[in-house]
């Protein structure tokens, strides 16, 4: 292997914008080409070598570090409310069944 990145490398998919695992590699005719998976999307791409980068070379923002932090928040009271909202429902789905 001539340089680039090795299969379970991280790296950075500049077209994404997202961390990704590379999974494959080829090699074919002096073009090197990868099929890397996108955690964050569950997916897995086809990616050139030139759309990848390392990953210690992305440095995010205090703006993205914040949106994302925000993000989390938001999410995690969103699931709390509709686990909430779930649980009450079927309780009370079982208490009207059982006086009928």
């Amino acid at each position: 292997m001539s340089g680039g990145f090795a299969i379970g490398d991280w790296c950075w998919h500049a077209r994404q914008a997202s961390p990704c695992r590379v999974i494959d590699r080829q090699d074919v005719w002096g073009e090197v080409a990868y099929r890397v998976w996108l955690p964050a999307k569950d997916a897995v791409v086809r990616a050139k070598a030139q759309d990848l980068g390392e990953l210690t070379s992305v440095r995010p923002t205090v703006e993205q570090v914040l949106h994302t932090a925000a993000a989390a928040k938001l999410l995690d009271a969103l699931e709390t409310t509709c686990c909430w909202r779930q649980s009450s429902r079927a309780s009370r789905r079982c208490r009207t069944s059982s006086t009928r």
